[in-house]
């Protein structure tokens, strides 16, 4: 067992989360100043550094982006050969507790004031993994990059690593291909899932404003630390009551809330994913009688895409374009036979698929904005929030409201706002040195900064904020000390448990050959 642990400096670890060509190491280089002002010491933890030990060395000649493709491949052989998706986060498990040995000298003996920085998660079953462990001593940091200025830090790196280049226009076509394997590589069963694991955060920065970078990793540290007198941005209010209002839909699919603001920070309407009612707006819980989706048990949007897709296979198969055979089929069972045969999971890459146009519920924006205009509240140059970017349906609506600005945490791959509205949209955060006028009245869709909501309460729920002489109390404690409540013996315990069990099956697995023939 652990031996006790100081009350005011408990371990701690944060998990950096960021799109390749990220300046990571600007955030964590502030994490680590801003730790160490609070009396805490960072360790580093970069979980490619385990691949180490089942590749001692990298491929002769090899590049910045062919090490960074290299790692990306090398991740994904130790998912598949031991068929775990987490297996990176039970990497860090092992690191950690190196780590504490060779700082305590036990890997259960815990020194006062010690944050371990993860860098840095691609899948969300890593995240949930060091949240079951470590539960709130776990903090996700998610840095945002805009992607040009990611693709331009990419030619430059290979550019710079290469000693025969002078030119980076060479290395654009790679770092473009870089980016898009980085971000989500749907076709590799146990590829990465960055556009996933993302929004778990309980933090976005962004890490193209270096001004900022300081001022936000520091504030972030503060409220950790139980700082006092920080209370939400219009920002983070508004996710948060986005978030609330999702929490009340029963939709199949997923919950997505949204909540207009004015300019000056007040609340205009709020909006959730549901069917609507007959008397107006959408149906809440007790409603009599009531229509939603889980009473019919269906998902009508996906009947009607299986649907639309078995007559066009029958109507093909009339005119002789495809054959009886398959003529025949119903469409989930011809995407089950060209799996089968194929091994082609042709159901996730079809664009029908895609198709949003038929179900019953009303996207959150949508029902935000009709519910302003049966309430007769104007929406003019408001700002949405929404916990998921826009689809192409809502974006026409956000657009014809006169909204002027939408926030949101999660992507949508399946939207097609900016490609049907690039005159009307403007994609990304703004630059500070532009003025408003620069958008040319276009709407902006820009990623969400600040704290999530999922830690929204740990940081902002205070009791007084005065200490027992009356006088103000800048901390909870008095001293900065995190806001943590996992029982230490506990995480331990569980630590040992998955890194054990990690161990047993690597063990128990033979490692993957790559296309060299060395192993994996």
């Amino acid at each position: 067992m652990p031996q006790h642990e100081p009350k005011n400096a408990p371990e701690l670890v944060f998990c950096l989360c960021a799109p390749v060509g990220s300046d990571l190491d600007a955030v964590q280089a502030e994490l680590t100043e801003q730790l160490h002002r609070v009396g805490y010491d960072a360790v580093q933890i970069h979980i490619t550094d385990y691949l180490r030990e089942i590749r001692p060395s990298p491929k002769a000649g090899e590049g910045f982006g062919d090490r960074v493709m290299r790692l990306i491949e090398e991740a994904n052989a130790l998912r598949e050969r031991i068929g775990v998706m987490a297996a990176m986060a039970y990497a860090a498990l092992t690191m950690i507790r190196r780590e504490r040995f060779r700082i305590s000298g036990s890997e259960t003996t815990l020194k006062p004031g010690v944050a371990y920085i993860v860098r840095q998660l691609k899948r969300p079953e890593e995240i949930a993994l060091l949240r079951e462990v470590y539960g709130k001593r776990v903090f996700q940091i998610s840095v945002h990059s805009e992607t040009s200025r990611r693709r331009t830090r990419l030619v430059e790196r290979m550019r710079d690593a290469d000693p025969a280049a002078t030119r980076g226009r060479q290395f654009e076509n790679k770092a473009g291909e870089l980016l898009d394997r980085d971000e989500f590589e749907g076709k590799v069963e146990h590829g990465q899932r960055l556009r996933d694991v993302f929004p778990l955060a309980d933090a976005f920065i962004d890490s193209d404003r270096t001004r900022d970078i300081g001022k936000t990793v520091e504030r972030l540290v503060r409220l950790v630390f139980g700082y006092n007198y920080a209370s939400p941005t219009r920002d983070e209010h508004g996710m948060y009551l986005a978030k609330s209002a999702a929490l009340r839909s029963l939709d199949l699919s997923r919950q997505v809330g949204a909540a207009v603001f004015s300019a000056e920070g007040e609340v205009k309407v709020l909006g959730t994913n549901e069917v609507p009612s007959r008397h107006g707006g959408t149906y809440w819980d007790g409603d009599e009688p009531e229509s939603r989706e889980y009473v019919r048990g269906t998902d009508t949007n996906e009947e009607f895409k299986h649907k639309l897709l078995s007559d066009a296979l029958h109507r093909l198969a009339e005119v002789g374009v495809v054959t009886e055979e398959y003529g025949a089929l119903d469409s989930r069972s011809l995407l089950a036979r060209i799996k089968t045969e194929k091994g082609v999971d042709l159901g996730k890459q079809l664009l029908l698929m895609d198709m949003i146009e038929y179900g019953r519920i009303i996207h959150a924006e949508m029902n935000a904005i009709t519910d302003a205009a049966r309430l007769g509240i104007s929406l003019k140059d408001a700002t949405l929030f929404c916990t998921t970017f826009p689809c192409h349906l809502c974006a026409k609506h956000i657009i014809a409201a006169g909204i002027k600005r939408v926030v949101y945490i999660e992507p949508y791959p399946k939207s097609y706002a900016t490609e049907l509205y690039p005159d009307e949209i403007v994609l990304g955060r703004p630059d500070t040195t532009t003025s408003p006028e620069c958008d040319h009245g276009r709407v902006r869709f820009e990623p969400f900064i600040g704290i999530a909501p999922f830690r929204y309460r740990d940081f902002f729920e205070k009791q007084k904020r005065k200490g027992p002489d009356g006088r103000a109390q800048t901390w909870m404690a008095g001293t900065p000390v995190p806001i943590v409540g996992s029982d230490v013996e506990a995480y331990i315990v569980t630590e040992e448990q998955k890194v054990l069990h990690f161990a047993s099956l690597l063990a128990a697995t033979t490692p993957l050959e790559d296309s060299e023939g060395g192993s994996l």
